[in-house]
């Protein structure tokens, strides 16, 4: 397993009035002097070498189609609509045509050699969480605190004739996998989550936000409605194909799905018609299910992958110490080694934790980790560790009740950084909500520069691309679109940085990749804080050498461009050219803003009221010119120099910001 290199790597800091300190916490330490002061505060200078970086560069993928997918929210009845969508019906809700003229001007490494089977396609999208595929939708009604149960989303009903009898009717699960492979798209999670209403008697039935969460009444009854989905995706996509999904039993099942929570007992599920239902053994529940089903899935099919349901909560923290939840875990860990139940993936969900000072530290974000891998101790297996949701956690926002997703150049790059720390403690995939686009200014102004431009097939408008579109975008272009342009060596590491104040730590951490397709070398560097407000500078030294190419062999002489080196060219994303930073900071100066705080950006439809929004269709081409521009790589303009077989990059970055740099072939 390949692992982010962060617990025994030396990054070189100088401070030049001769200050030193201790730069880290975490397993390594830094030495730190600085050639330049600022406001008598000498500034931090980063040293970055080949040492730095993990030793492994096996072949291997940073984005698609390898460690990092873009799952999008799209289960339920979006998902059917979305698959519709790429299979042919209206565009203008989820997909583009690939040969939209604003898509390949904008993203134009998106369908650059992507395996595309039909004409649609969902920028970085790369795979599907199918959640809620088999049915057991509900809606909710608030005041009466009812639900309204939708079996006709359900793949499986009871003969009218005889109810000893199933009736399926895969049609909603084609429609919705149907455009999404011809989309180009590999990497599936197919989760059977909540239980279709013919497997649950009415009086056993309760109810969760998300619909069904019930048990199956005859669990090998169940099982075998598995089996027969699996075999008919196997004869629909083929065998090849369908073995490189994951097929997961349930989400965050030791909450009330599957049965009731695990920790919790007795446990009074809402009935959907006013009253409970009193139920109890959730763990003993779910490990009955568990065993037949996945038991069965590998007597039919030996060589597709299956596992538990992404777990919540786990590890230790302190938004999650109380470790029921690891305990009971546990216990399904023991039960699966002496069972000898299949076990070929385990999975969590893993939002932003917050420290006793009230910040999210992006290596946090380890804590579920630790509690996975002793899980999969407990079974007996080695098998890759995973996240299955990840994001910022909306429900701990930034100073106030309004705010919820981290949208803006902080977000991003807390993202990017809590990627490379998880990936050090041996996360080997993760599938992530896709919140690259904001379309709330397109639903004012469908025509203009930022909306539709006049093009009838795309009737919703082009949307803002947002500091996660920034972040994608760089791995999409690191990494490659589809197989046949795969990174061919990836490597990364990521350190602890005290902040400016030495009151928390940042984290600075790489991503580099090396394609002898392209004959590039990309370095994706990294800032993040777990306080939005630090907008504090430091530089960095980036030495480039013979080491960072597959087997010691540059692309291209390290020399100067003019005598046959590479071109350097730079990307950047932070609070100057992030869109939504600037929107923020546009609203507030306008008087428009909800509240007057400029580092707190979320999606526009929470930072502002629909007077904002149409003020902000009004000048449209602005922000559409500076989610674009910041997409493009333009020559480095930082300080280059020149040793034997060598070549060293100086500039600055702000903290919570991504620069990606990229040394290719020159003209």
């Amino acid at each position: 397993m390949r692992r982010v290199r962060h617990n025994d790597v030396r990054v070189r800091l100088i401070v030049f009035l001769f200050a030193t300190m201790s730069m880290l916490s975490h397993h390594r330490h830094v030495n730190a002097t600085n050639p330049q002061t600022k406001a008598s505060r000498p500034i931090q200078v980063l040293r970055v070498s080949h040492h730095n970086f993990s030793g492994s560069q096996s072949p291997s993928n940073v984005s698609a189609g390898g460690d990092f997918f873009g799952t999008g929210p799209l289960p339920d009845a979006a998902g059917y609509s979305c698959g519709a969508e790429l299979t042919g019906g209206d565009l203008g809700t989820c997909a583009f045509a690939t040969n939209d003229k604003w898509l390949n001007d904008v993203l134009p490494t998106w369908n650059n050699g992507r395996n595309f089977q039909g004409n649609r396609t969902i920028p970085f999208l790369t795979g599907l969480s199918g959640v809620r595929i088999l049915g057991g939708l509900a809606t909710h009604n608030a005041t009466t605190d009812t639900y309204t149960p939708h079996p006709e989303f359900d793949l499986v009903s009871r003969s009218v004739d005889n109810t000893s009898v199933l009736v399926y009717n895969w049609t909603r699960a084609d429609i919705t996998l149907d455009g999404f492979v011809n989309s180009g798209v590999q990497d599936f999670i197919i989760v059977l989550d909540n239980v279709p209403y013919a497997f649950v008697r009415p009086e056993n039935r309760y109810y969760c936000p998300f619909g069904l969460g019930s048990a199956p009444d005859n669990v090998n009854e169940y099982a075998q409605f598995v089996v027969d989905f699996v075999q008919h995706l196997c004869t629909r996509y083929g065998r090849a194909v369908v073995n490189r999904w994951r097929f997961r039993l349930g989400t965050e099942a030791d909450g009330p799905r599957y049965g009731p929570p695990w920790q919790s007992e007795p446990y009074f599920g809402n009935n959907g018609r006013g009253g409970t239902v009193r139920l109890t053994h959730g763990l003993e529940t779910y490990i009955t299910v568990y065993s037949a089903v996945v038991t069965a899935l590998k007597v039919h099919f030996p060589a597709i992958r299956v596992g538990p349901s992404n777990m919540a909560g786990i590890g230790a923290s302190v938004n999650a110490s109380n470790n029921t939840v690891d305990a009971f875990l546990m216990k399904f860990g023991d039960a699966i080694r002496t069972q000898e139940l299949p076990l070929d993936f385990a999975a969590i969900s893993e939002y932003s934790r917050v420290d006793a000072s009230g910040r999210s530290p992006a290596d946090l974000m380890c804590a579920g980790v630790d509690g996975l891998r002793h899980f999969t101790e407990h079974a007996g297996k080695q098998v890759p560790l995973e996240i299955h949701e990840f994001g910022w956690a909306g429900w701990l926002p930034f100073t106030d009740p309004i705010h919820t997703w981290a949208t803006g150049a902080f977000g991003a790059a807390w993202s990017a950084g809590a990627w490379l720390w998880v990936r050090g403690c041996g996360i080997t995939n993760v599938f992530h909500w896709t919140y690259a686009f904001d379309y709330t200014v397109a639903t004012v102004n469908t025509t203009g520069a930022g909306g539709g431009q006049g093009n009838p097939a795309h009737p919703r408008g082009y949307p803002l691309i947002t500091a996660w579109g920034w972040l994608l975008g760089a791995m999409v272009d690191m990494s490659g679109s589809d197989a046949t342009t795969r990174a061919s060596a990836t490597s990364e590491f990521v350190v602890r940085v005290p902040s400016s104040t030495l009151s928390y730590s940042n984290s600075f951490g790489v991503f580099r990749v090396a394609r002898e397709d392209t004959r590039q070398l990309h370095f994706l560097l990294v800032s993040t804080s777990p306080e939005y407000t630090d907008k504090s500078h430091f530089d960095f030294v980036l030495d480039v050498s013979a080491a960072d190419f597959p087997s010691r062999t540059p692309f291209w002489p390290l020399v100067n461009t003019s005598s046959g080196g590479p071109v350097v060219m730079k990307r950047y994303l932070n609070r100057s050219n992030s869109v939504t930073n600037v929107i923020k900071k546009d609203l507030v100066e306008m008087g428009l803003a909800y509240d007057n705080d400029t580092d707190a950006v979320d999606e526009i439809s929470k930072m502002t009221s629909h007077q904002g929004v149409v003020w902000l269709g009004a000048n449209v081409s602005k922000y559409m010119a500076i989610g674009q521009n910041a997409l493009q790589s333009r020559p480095f303009e930082g300080s280059i120099s020149y040793a034997a077989d060598a070549i060293s990059l100086r500039d600055t970055m702000q903290v919570s910001s991504m620069a990606l740099l990229t040394l290719g072939p020159g003209v």
